[in-house]
């Protein structure tokens, strides 16, 4: 299982094998392609995807390596994940086949609809967090490492820092203003001018740290029933928010339905939804109808664009499972691309 557990998640997780300094891993180098005959780890960022390598080194397995990943990015890329989203994980093992989990937020028990209508962000809109419940049920059920050694590197660059990229800088230049509204986002990513840090600052987070080490000492309990659980519900609850204890005390994380395809002769597995499965197989599927007799790579790169385009015609008709056997099915999948 160690050597053959695959798995993807859906912040998913690019890569290049690069040192632990923060002024090297900034100063990184990119090459168009990297090879392995022992296993790859592909991260949105090179720390999280030393962490995994950190991890696959010591022993563990594709899952660990992915939860190694995913608390690491919550530190080092928090305008694209944290632990207090979602996840969908879907897994692979040759012994007893694919598997999914459903680790997706959920509204509170108290939310109320009518009375948050038109609100787009802010503390009305916090949900009760899937991701810690996610990564340690997979962890748990799938991974063969301790949680605590899993989530030393992401505690390691909370606390001791770790360089802000030029991408991440940016996303977080991007929504200064919203920043400055609330008190906790002000205190952990704007400085004494009340602006966005600048590519190349050392961050340090020691309150994330303490976070994360509780979790990695004590499980996903004191997240959801602990002192941190009390704490998000206190703030969110002063806030104007509908996060309860309740809510945090009954979460649970789900098993996902698996949809099929097959591309070019390549069979597919992916996760029905909240995931979006069933349309990347469609568009695959509808790609292999428009890609017959094409040479010319003007003509690839136009067949993907349709492909996608249709596909995502039919992205908010997914409500049941007879629609991800249509959407997956090859007459579907032709009937779009005679459309195109």
């Amino acid at each position: 299982m160690r050597h053959f557990l695959l798995i993807q998640m859906l912040l998913v997780i690019s890569c290049t094998n690069i040192k632990h300094q923060p002024d090297e891993i900034f100063q990184f180098q990119t090459q168009k392609v990297a090879r392995s005959k022992n296993g790859v780890v592909t991260t949105a960022h090179p720390l999280a995807t030393q962490a995994a390598v950190e991890i696959l080194t010591a022993g563990g397995n594709a899952m660990d390596a992915a939860a190694a990943a995913a608390f690491t990015l919550s530190v080092v890329e928090p305008s694209m994940s944290g632990i207090g989203g979602r996840a969908q994980i879907i897994i692979y093992n040759p012994a007893d086949g694919v598997h999914g989990i459903d680790a997706t937020t959920q509204a509170p028990s108290y939310y109320k609809f009518d009375d948050t209508l038109g609100v787009e962000y802010g503390y009305q809109t916090i949900a009760v967090p899937g991701v810690v419940k996610g990564l340690t049920d997979g962890l748990q059920n799938y991974g063969t490492l301790p949680l605590a050694q899993v989530m030393n590197p992401a505690i390691a660059y909370a606390n001791n820092g770790y360089k802000l990229l030029p991408g991440e800088a940016l996303r977080q230049r991007s929504v200064n203003e919203f920043l400055k509204e609330f008190a906790g986002t002000r205190q952990y990513y704007l400085d004494e001018d009340s602006l966005t840090y600048d590519a190349g600052k050392l961050i340090i987070q020691q309150d994330l740290g303490k976070v994360l080490k509780a979790i990695s000492e004590n499980g996903p309990e004191v997240f959801y029933q602990g002192w941190i659980a009390e704490a998000m519900v206190k703030d969110v609850s002063d806030n104007g928010g509908f996060l309860t204890l309740e809510s945090l005390k009954n979460y649970r994380s789900e098993k996902s339905h698996i949809v099929h395809g097959s591309y070019r002769g390549y069979s597919i597995k992916a996760l029905w939804l909240p995931a979006y499965g069933a349309i990347t197989i469609e568009a695959l599927q509808i790609l292999e109808q428009l890609q017959v007799n094409m040479k010319e790579d003007r003509e690839r790169g136009l067949a993907i664009y349709h492909a996608v385009e249709s596909a995502y015609l039919d992205k908010e008709e997914q409500k049941t499972l007879d629609d991800a056997q249509r959407f997956t099915s090859k007459s579907w999948a032709k009937k779009r691309a005679l459309e195109t």
